[in-house]
């Protein structure tokens, strides 16, 4: 049977056009409105060093009961972070300090901390970590080996201990061995050293000096400003100090004159040298004014003058120094 063709046209209308609830509902979110996403947590990356102590044979080492300064970066960089810095000494978590990470180059986060050696021993390492946030995943540093040492050195000492203080007083530009034994050479050193630093005449390595030399502290200021080869006498502090591109290459104990017999004050040069002894017992001397000499003499007592004038060396400095100086080299002598 055939259809009228009105019938056909409804027919098509009714398809075309039928309701959507026949098909089942759909709903368009509104025109402009936000998608919801969750952001990716930022891996982590971390690296520490140490910045404090002295160095032997690639090792730092640090003091027992003092402090190790330990820096640090994260990699990216997220706002409001934090990272662990641990201590460990044989496995056992010795300290643990938590600091924030700020903003730094290149993307990358920086810290810092200051944390208390509870141990001597050469085992000791520091690390850093990350714990897992809502903004950056869990990350940890390699662990970095560091020693630590009990400051207090004497006669007859030896070990990495009276090396460090050696290396320590080196550095500084003191006359010292470094074979790690205690000796008259070490002893002389540390006089030097408190002498220079107004601590009291005596030849003891205590916590103050290890303190100031693990801080790399406590070098022989010059006082001329020269920045050519020149020698400086200190008679308030009783050293005598070869003087080297501006700064104190080797400084030495030395007794000066007497009250009864003063040392000449100024600025003189060097004019005569004589090596080995003379009658007067002076052992290679350099004279720079009259009769006065820097030389080598049996008695140099440590906290008093005692000279005729002359600027007295222990024995054992005297070649050295009478090497080191030149004919018309300048020597400053002052209080």
């Amino acid at each position: 049977m055939r259809l009228p063709l009105a019938a056909i046209g409804a027919l098509v209308a009714l398809v075309l056009f039928a309701s959507p609830a026949a098909a089942g509902p759909v709903t368009l979110p509104p025109a402009g409105s936000p998608t919801t996403t969750v952001a990716a947590k930022k891996d982590a990356h971390l690296r520490v060093w140490i910045v404090s102590g002295l160095e032997d044979g690639g090792k730092l080492w640090q003091l027992q009961d003092g402090k190790v300064s330990v820096r640090g970066n994260i990699r990216p960089y997220v706002k409001h972070q934090t990272v662990l810095v641990v201590i460990r000494n044989a496995g056992h978590r010795l300290v643990a300090y938590r600091v924030p990470v700020k903003k730094g180059k290149h993307g990358k986060g920086r810290f810092s901390a200051s944390l208390a050696v509870k141990a001597s021993g050469d085992a000791l390492r520091v690390f850093a970590k990350h714990e897992e946030s809502d903004k950056q995943k869990h990350g940890q540093s390699k662990k970095v080996r560091f020693g630590a040492i009990y400051p207090s050195v004497g006669g007859g000492s030896s070990g990495e201990a009276v090396r460090l203080l050696q290396l320590g007083l080196l550095d500084q530009g003191y006359s010292t061995p470094v074979g790690g034994y205690w000796d008259d050479g070490t002893a002389r050193a540390v006089l030097a050293f408190r002498k220079v630093n107004w601590l009291s005449r005596e030849s003891k390595a205590d916590r103050d000096v290890f303190r100031r030399l693990f801080h790399h502290d406590g070098a022989f200021r010059l006082r001329s400003g020269s920045p050519a080869t020149h020698v400086e006498a200190d008679l308030s502090r009783q050293v005598l100090v070869l003087a080297r591109d501006g700064r104190a290459w080797r400084t030495f104990t030395i007794s000066s004159g007497k009250p009864s017999t003063p040392t000449v004050r100024g600025n003189f040069s060097f004019y005569r040298k004589s090596p080995g002894y003379n009658s007067h017992g002076m052992y290679y001397s350099s004279y720079f004014f009259g009769g006065y000499a820097v030389h080598g003499y049996a008695d140099v007592p440590a906290t008093y003058p005692a000279s005729h004038g002359c600027l007295r060396t222990p024995i054992p400095d005297a070649h050295f120094i009478y090497d080191q100086i030149s004919i018309g080299e300048p020597i400053y002598v002052y209080s």
